[in-house]
C-alpha cells in the first residue's frame, strides 16, 4: 500500500510539470488572441456590406470603430454595398440586408468573392419586389442571385403558425 501510494506521488509530480506547461501555452495563445484583436495594423479579415452609406455610417458610429472603445474588432470594415469592392485581404464578405434595387451591386459583390475564391454571405435580404414594372431581367437577377445562395436559416411566418429551415435540415412546422 505504501509503494502504491508513492507511486501515485510520484506519477502527480510528474503531471504537474506538464499541466503547468499546458496551462503556459494556453496563456500565450491567448496573449497573442489578444494581441491580433487590438492590433490596429493587423489586416482587414472580415467585410460587411450595408445597403447604403447611411447605414455603414451609423454601425462605424455605433460600433465605436477605430477607437480605443471599439464594440468590434478592427479586423471589421464597414462598407457600402453600391460603391465599395470586395479587396484581396478580406477573408470572409457579409452582405447585410441588400435591398431590391441593389441586386446588381449584391450580385458584382457576389461575383468578386467567386473570382477571388471568397466565402459570401447574405443576411436578411430583401431582394425579392412585389412592385411590377422593374421588368423580366431584373426579376430574373433577383432571383438567379438569390438561388445562387443556400439559405442556412429560415423562419417564415404564415396565418396558421410559421415554418422554419435551419440547414442542412430540411423544412419544419
Amino acid at each position: 500500500m505504501i509503494a502504491e501510494s508513492s507511486a501515485k506521488q510520484q506519477a502527480q509530480r510528474q503531471a504537474k510539470p506538464e499541466k503547468e506547461r499546458e496551462d503556459v501555452e494556453w496563456a500565450k495563445a491567448l496573449q497573442r488572441l489578444e494581441s491580433d484583436i487590438t492590433d490596429k495594423t493587423a489586416a482587414r479579415s472580415l467585410h460587411i456590406f450595408f445597403p447604403d452609406m447611411g447605414a455603414a455610417a451609423l454601425a462605424r458610429r455605433d460600433w465605436k470603430m477605430n477607437s480605443f472603445e471599439a464594440q468590434v474588432p478592427p479586423c471589421v470594415e464597414c462598407a457600402n454595398i453600391q460603391n465599395d469592392c470586395v479587396e484581396a485581404e478580406d477573408v470572409l464578405v457579409v452582405l447585410l440586408c441588400p435591398l431590391s434595387y441593389e441586386a446588381e451591386a449584391a450580385r458584382r459583390i457576389q461575383d468578386q468573392c467567386d473570382a477571388m475564391n471568397k466565402p459570401c454571405v447574405m443576411i436578411n435580404s430583401n431582394l425579392m419586389n412585389t412592385d411590377r414594372g422593374y421588368g423580366v431581367r431584373a426579376r430574373d437577377l433577383r432571383n438567379t442571385l438569390i438561388n445562387s445562395f443556400t439559405t442556412a436559416y429560415e423562419l417564415k411566418t404564415m396565418p396558421q403558425g410559421a415554418v422554419v429551415r435551419e440547414w442542412p435540415a430540411g423544412f419544419s412546422v
